[in-house]
């Protein structure tokens, strides 16, 4: 049995204090549902986690011909992950760029859209033309995978230079860009090129 604690934490003048100790392996009177991850058992609220989940919202209490459930067991799914999701999504710690991609990850599958839009702010907060060229097609993977169209829009609306955008057809994340974005980011290789060398016949 895995027992896992977690800091409640509240801001205060920017910072976060320690409060108390919460024990997701502890069933208690705010707490009406179970989800089950490698058999360990976590207690949650139901009504907390369908107000930022439609896939938990549609679980614990079901659709129009769908039953409802107050036990869910979730596969492909890691303990610590999921503690650091429900810390999230009770508000009990800062949504950061710490384990982005795996919060992305679940933030999609579970449908948690404001955290995935907390998530692309982020990205977006932070983004530069001058980023190395990994991290420009990892986000660019990261908008297509998980639908951050507004971050995606940002990347692509601007110019790259030449040699970033060879960088990047060099990238191991090359292979993992959609075809129509691949194929956008070559079309502005070409026409930057091909700017490049009117520029030079100019100047002669």
């Amino acid at each position: 049995r895995v027992e896992i604690r977690i800091a409640v934490l509240t801001l205060e003048a920017g910072k976060f204090r320690k409060l108390s100790l919460v024990n997701w392996n502890e069933k208690t009177r705010r707490t009406d549902g179970v989800l089950l991850v490698g058999g360990n058992k976590f207690f949650v609220s139901r009504q907390t986690l369908s107000m930022q989940s439609n896939f938990f919202k549609k679980l614990f209490f079901g659709g129009a011909n769908d039953t409802a459930h107050s036990e869910v067991e979730l596969e492909n799914v890691n303990a610590n992950d999921l503690t650091l999701l429900l810390n999230i999504l009770h508000r009990m710690a800062p949504v950061t760029l710490h384990k982005a991609e795996i919060l992305l990850e679940l933030a999609h599958r579970f449908g948690c859209s404001m955290l995935l839009d907390d998530l692309e702010n982020i990205l977006a907060d932070e983004f530069s033309y001058e980023e190395d060229e990994e991290i420009i097609l990892r986000n660019l993977c990261w908008s297509n995978k998980y639908g951050l169209h507004f971050l995606k829009h940002q990347y692509m609306s601007g110019d790259f230079t030449v040699e970033t955008l060879t960088k990047m057809k060099r990238s191991k994340y090359w292979k993992d860009l959609d075809e129509a974005t691949a194929r956008e980011l070559v079309n502005a290789l070409f026409k930057e090129r091909q700017f490049e060398d009117d520029s030079e016949e100019e100047e002669k």
